[in-house]
């Protein structure tokens, strides 16, 4: 009896060494989700994020568009009234696409809002992809706010 006894407690402690060492070269890797290129000469940086960052945060992306009103003589920008950025002392900034899944802020000045559109006094030229959605999240990576 206490030789199975015996032979059960080697059998499970065999178990128990070999379970625990695995091959410890295979570290977890941290993926990072979020690069951030500061500038040289400029206090704004460019966001750079992972498909899976992306995906997780639900950003979406629309476009500076433009719109005509009979009163006017040229065009008027407008873009989705979610893609504002407001600053405390007041400044406006919209992010925009500056290339793969990177993205940067740029000023834009309001003229007025119209439902969920801003009309635009300044702003990037018309076309251009803008992030309409995440952009309290993108500024927060910015700065790295909560990191």
């Amino acid at each position: 009896m206490q030789r199975i006894a015996f032979l059960i407690i080697l059998f499970l402690v065999f178990i128990l060494i070999f379970s625990c060492t695995g091959n410890y070269s295979k570290s977890v890797e941290k993926q990072e989700h979020v690069e951030i290129i500061h500038d040289s000469g400029s206090d704004i940086a460019t966001v750079i994020l992972s498909e899976r960052a992306i995906e997780r945060l639900d950003l979406t992306t629309d476009k500076v568009r433009e719109i005509n009103k009979p009163d006017q003589v040229e065009p008027i920008k407008v873009v989705p009234y979610s893609s504002i950025l407001y600053f405390p002392k007041g400044e406006t900034w919209v992010y925009r696409s500056t290339g793969d899944r990177s993205f940067k802020r740029f000023k834009v000045v309001v003229d007025y809002i119209e439902g969920d559109k801003a009309i635009l006094k300044e702003g990037p030229e018309i076309g251009t992809i803008i992030v309409d959605q995440a952009v309290a999240e993108l500024y927060g990576s910015e700065f790295e706010l909560g990191h």
